[in-house]
């Protein structure tokens, strides 16, 4: 009877740890360059979620109804660390998009079911187009000037849901100008 082979583990050096590492931030790098959206300011769904990871409490703000302005000072008592900004681009979509039947319960499921929001919007409407170019990062625009895009012929027939215009605008007039020094290099080409 021959006696069990033992595997053998050689520990990991940190030599071997560090280009591991090297690979991830590597990978996180050309994930961002493969998806540029993703490196837009944060889209209101994704500030909801950064808002609160408690489902009861994210339930009850998408049952509610508000203007912007009252949405604006009930998530600022809430507590959050969101800025004034991102505040401002949250309230304005909810404001646009809730009260919203849910049957999700959790935080991620209900924030999926949740209309579309500017960043999403813009990711499947304009970068066909446009990509994410410097010229759209650096309008300063308020919501109407943003609005006045959809006269043109060639962007009529683009956000034609309920309240689609509006979400688009109303997040690109928070979310830009971005400032120049932040755009990635590659989009300034």
């Amino acid at each position: 009877m021959s006696a069990p082979c033992k595997t053998f583990k050689a520990p990991i050096g940190r030599p071997l740890l560090a280009l591991a590492m090297l690979g991830a931030m590597a990978s996180v790098a050309a994930a961002q360059a493969d998806d540029p959206v993703s490196t837009l300011p944060s889209g209101p769904k994704d500030l909801l979620i950064e808002l609160s990871s408690d489902p009861v409490v994210i339930g009850g703000v998408v049952g509610a109804e508000r203007d912007a302005a009252a949405w604006a000072t009930e998530l600022g008592g809430m507590g959050t660390e969101l800025s004034e900004t991102d505040l401002a681009i949250l309230a304005e979509y909810l404001a646009l998009n809730v009260p919203a039947t849910i049957a999700a319960t959790d935080v991620a499921g209900i924030v999926a079911e949740l209309p579309a929001d500017g960043r999403e919007l813009f990711a499947a409407n304009c970068m066909s187009c446009h990509g994410v170019a410097k010229y759209y990062l650096l309008q300063d625009r308020d919501t109407e000037g943003w609005m006045e895009i959809f006269t043109a012929p060639y962007h009529r027939r683009l956000l034609t849901g309920d309240n689609e215009r509006e979400t688009f605008a109303s997040y690109a007039a928070q979310a830009m100008p971005i400032p120049a020094e932040q755009i990635p290099d590659a989009w300034k080409e």
